[in-house]
Order: C-alpha cells, then sequence, then structure tokens
C-alpha cells in the first residue's frame, strides 16, 4: 500500500508521521506453549527478520512469552543470546571509523561531510538546497574488505531521502553497489558477495527539501 509517495500525498494538507513497527513473536504464536520448544525461530530466520525491520527503517519488537512458571523458557534464553552473539559478528567493526568525507556541497561551515564518520550523534551531513544530486564519498584510506553498508539519515530533521545509489571505486572507476529508495533512521544494505575497495560514493537521486546523513558505516562479518 502506497502511503508516503509523492503521488498519494498530493492533496494533503497536514501531516503525521508514525514510525514503523514489526512486530513477531520467537515463537509460531503470541504466547507459550511446551509442544513448540523445537518451533523457536532459527538464528537465520531472525537476522532476516532483523534485516528486513530494524535495516528496513523500522522498529522491532520481538515477542518473548513467558512460561507457565512466569520466565523466559530456556530454549527462547538460548536463542536470545545465541542471536546476539550472531549480531556481534555481523556487525564487529565499523571499518569507516577512521574514514574521511567528502562531498559534492555542504548547506554551512556546520553539517559537513566529515560528520557522517563522528561518533556524536548530534553531528551530520546536509546537502546544499540547490543540489539536486548530491553525492558523498567515503575514503577508508586504504582498500577493505564490506559485505554490508548501513546508511542513516538525521530524523531529527525529517525523513526526506526518496532514492540513493552507492557506487565503489575499481580500477579508478566507479561501479554501481547497489540502489534502494527510503533510508529515515536506518536502512542496511546487505552485498551479494564481498567487495574490496578503498572509496564508496553515495549518490542521492531523489529528496525532499533537504537532503541529510547521520551515519555511513561498513561492516564484515567475521
Amino acid at each position: 500500500m502506497d502511503l508516503g509517495s509523492r503521488k498519494a500525498i498530493k492533496g494533503e494538507t497536514a501531516f503525521i508521521w508514525y514510525p514503523a513497527e514489526v512486530d513477531v513473536s520467537i515463537r509460531p504464536g503470541w504466547f507459550y506453549h511446551e509442544n513448540e520448544d523445537a518451533k523457536v525461530k532459527s538464528l537465520k530466520k531472525l537476522y532476516d527478520i532483523y534485516i528486513k525491520s530494524v535495516g528496513g527503517n523500522a522498529a522491532l519488537l520481538l515477542n518473548i512469552p513467558p512460561d507457565k512458571r512466569g520466565k523466559i523458557a530456556k530454549t527462547d534464553e538460548l536463542t536470545l543470546d545465541s542471536f546476539g552473539r550472531l549480531l556481534k559478528r555481523r556487525f564487529p567493526k565499523n571499518l569507516a571509523s577512521d574514514a574521511k568525507a567528502t562531498s559534492s556541497s555542504e548547506i554551512d561551515n556546520e553539517h559537513l561531510a566529515k560528520n557522517i564518520i563522528e561518533d556524536d550523534d548530534s553531528l551530520y551531513w546536509q546537502a546544499a538546497s540547490d543540489d539536486e544530486e548530491p553525492e558523498i564519498v567515503v575514503d577508508f584510506g586504504k582498500p577493505v574488505n564490506f559485505d554490508k553498508l548501513v546508511l542513516q539519515e538525521n530524523i531529527a530533521t525529517g525523513q526526506q531521502i526518496e532514492s540513493f545509489k552507492i557506487y565503489y571505486e575499481k580500477n579508478g572507476r566507479w561501479k554501481k553497489l547497489c540502489k534502494g529508495t527510503v533510508i529515515g533512521y536506518k536502512k542496511i544494505c546487505l552485498l551479494r558477495r564481498v567487495k574490496t575497495a578503498r572509496r564508496i560514493k553515495i549518490v542521492i537521486t531523489s529528496y525532499r527539501v533537504k537532503a541529510t546523513l547521520l551515519k555511513a558505516e561498513a561492516y564484515l562479518s567475521e
């Protein structure tokens, strides 16, 4: 269902934004049943849900029903512990933490490209208002291997990016890596295979009013 495209909101006069929420149970249903202990969701399924929800600009509400004792069943406990460790292996070290970022434009001397690398959520990059297709280049300083890219808008000033493309540099030329639509609070881009590059380029191909990025991160699974 189209709720937010320009065509869908063309005739509206007032807007209220609601964050998306994905509600799912770790079990087949919302309540505990001992005969379903073997049907707790697998780590593969939980990871897929995480990528599509948290990595798709939504909040994940994972239902963990208590058993008849009022406690979390051992099966669920072990699954959650394993899932937490899996996420740490999938997102170990942000490879862009020491990178340098440059952009096609900056709206002023405060909202700079380098802010997307800083470990400070009060800092973000904003493109100049007349930059119709702003881009930002992240230079790792050396070739790095990565299989995931994570982007975040500065949603404190609105969710405004409508589409984007990401490129990586290979033999001095830019090669398209992936593309997407909404970024919002968080967009996790999973790559089909590990890529090696010193630089990546993020191009915002369509946005409303202002284009911002809070974070740009790269990861390689352990």
